[in-house]
């Protein structure tokens, strides 16, 4: 059996942000939705993320930098 992880998911685009969640939430993993870089900063502080998926086209600070300060700071993976 596979361990469950939490899975934070960065877009701006909310459907499909939202269809996302959904879909990580009924396979059972903790699925958190960030509109942007400064909510998914303020989400990986407040919780241990296994697992990003990130929009690198995001308003104003993109994924990419959100991605470097994600492995610079927080120690992801299963």
């Amino acid at each position: 059996m596979s361990e469950l992880a939490t899975i934070l998911i960065v877009d701006d685009e909310a459907e499909l942000r939202e269809v996302l969640e959904e879909y990580l939430s009924a396979q059972g993993h903790t699925a958190l939705g960030a509109e942007n870089a400064a909510v998914a900063r303020a989400l990986c502080a407040q919780h241990a993320i296994d697992l990003a998926i990130l929009d690198i086209h995001l308003p104003g600070e993109d994924g990419l930098s959100l991605a470097r300060h994600l492995r610079e700071h927080y120690k992801m993976g299963m």
